[in-house]
């Protein structure tokens, strides 16, 4: 992504010196403690001597009371008899080439926190203008995504006198009140951004001089904005990000997100999973098939991606969604359901799927049931075919699947939603979907904790309504 500066050293690793204890630390057990010196008394002062005897005369005693007094008066002040000589002062251990290095990442970082643009970019090599001009679209990219955190993990590759290259982790939260601590494990803890950062000592400090793709980059990237190439519109509840040959599709997209933020936001408060703001990403055929390692089900038109512990993404194939304004508010109000009910979740079981999808589609097509449902004739056939689903729990379905098995899963995953709140309220029917989404929970423990019984029963039911609704 850069250009190395004229005269860089290459190849020429040396590993950074240790630092030395500082001031602050405990001497090293080898070395010798300080010799502990006698106090000493102002010259011409008497010299104290402990008393062998007390005389009976009161005389000898008055005599001695004042030499006691002359000897507490002009001896030195201490808590003993003996001080220790004070310890010369540390000498002051330079920082070495590498921890001046990762100081200007740690620089940078907060200076973006604060708002701080000519902090941002006075971390980044002067002399190279393609280079700043990348940090400058990044700083309003974050800008514009409502960064609440960003911290570099740098670590060591190479160093030689004047340069220093780390193939560091930028961790990062957007929209978010409080960020997950940093962890080692890639998908747990904030989402982060992997890259190779090459700095030059420029005067008295070190300055980002080259930006590569990480040796090994993490499963979000290519992440939509890391690029800073994005244009973006904000809503009251909704931020949209895309490219600029897609930025006339931007009003249009916001205002039926912004719409639908007031459904999903509903859905999210059953959760425990309230929603600072949402995010979607408008993806051209070639982004689609690039953002996020892509998405590789040939039968989707968008799809939701999570962040970690720390909020969820939403991307949309404009291509396939140009013209119907129907199908764009179902699947906007549907994607930001998943967000609603699935967002801040480490790991999810696919096993679930058939529910996952279900509740997105029951909020999805809200105020419309399922006999608006563009998969309702799928149902129809399914229920009254030969071999009519026995139960509202599906297998995953295939990347590959045709499309009337398409119609059919999501359809049924529909309609079970809808069976669940028509027979046992939208309350207990989210918190069954809370149980067994958010937290875990068994089929059977979900059912109890939601409705009271074991799940065969609800599930008997609700296939049983479903048949009988489908014809």
């Amino acid at each position: 992504m850069g250009i190395d500066p004229p005269g860089a050293a290459k190849d020429d690793a040396v590993i950074p010196a240790q630092r030395a204890p500082t001031h602050d630390s405990p001497p090293p057990a080898s070395v010798a403690p300080v010799p502990v010196l006698s106090a000493s008394l102002p010259p011409g002062s008497p010299k104290p001597r402990l008393a062998r005897r007390v005389a009976a005369s009161l005389a000898l005693m008055g005599m001695l009371a004042a030499v006691v007094a002359t000897v507490v008066e002009t001896a030195p002040k201490s808590t003993g008899t003996f001080a220790r000589a004070a310890a010369a002062a540390a000498p002051v251990i330079p920082l070495t080439p590498y921890e001046q290095a990762t100081k200007s990442l740690d620089e940078q970082a907060a200076a973006i926190m604060r708002g701080d643009r000519a902090g941002w970019l006075a971390a980044v090599d002067p002399r190279k203008p393609a280079l700043r001009k990348h940090y400058q679209d990044l700083y309003a990219t974050l800008q514009a995504l409502h960064v609440t955190h960003l911290e570099y993990r740098p670590g060591y590759v190479s160093a030689t006198h004047g340069t220093v290259v780390v193939d560091s982790q930028m961790a990062y939260c957007l929209s978010a009140d409080t960020c997950p601590p940093y962890v080692a494990d890639s998908h747990a803890g904030p989402p982060r951004l992997a890259q190779r950062i090459t700095l030059r000592l420029d005067g008295a400090r070190f300055v980002i001089t080259k930006l590569d793709d990480a040796y090994y980059p993490n499963d979000l990237q290519p992440m939509p904005w890391e690029a800073g190439d994005l244009v973006f519109a904000q809503g009251r509840r909704v931020t949209v990000g895309a490219p600029r040959s897609l930025a006339k599709q931007l009003p249009r997209v916001l205002a039926v997100a912004d719409k639908a933020a007031l459904v999903d936001d509903r859905f999210a408060t059953y959760m425990d999973n309230p929603q600072q703001r949402y995010r979607i990403f408008l993806a051209t055929d070639a982004t689609w098939k690039n953002w996020y390692g892509g998405e590789n089900a040939s039968y989707s038109v968008a799809y939701t991606v999570s962040l970690n512990d720390a909020g969820s993404d939403v991307v949309l194939k404009m291509s396939q969604l140009a013209g119907d304004a129907q199908e764009l508010k179902v699947v906007i109000q549907h994607e930001m359901a998943h967000v609603a009910t699935l967002s801040n979740l480490t790991t999810s079981d696919q096993h679930d799927e058939w529910l996952m999808e279900g509740v997105a589609d029951y909020i999805g097509w809200l105020p419309q049931h399922t006999r608006s449902d563009w998969n309702f004739p799928a149902i129809r056939v399914a229920f009254n075919g030969s071999h009519p689903p026995k139960s509202m729990v599906r297998a995953e379905l295939p990347d590959n699947a045709s499309a009337r098995a398409v119609a059919t899963y999501y359809g049924t995953g529909h309609f079970a939603v809808e069976c669940l709140v028509t027979k046992y309220g939208e309350a207990k029917a989210m918190t069954f979907v809370r149980l067994k989404l958010r937290l875990g929970d068994s089929l059977d423990t979900a059912a109890a904790g939601a409705f009271g019984t074991r799940f065969a029963p609800v599930d008997k039911t609700c296939v049983a309504w479903m048949r009988q609704n489908a014809r």
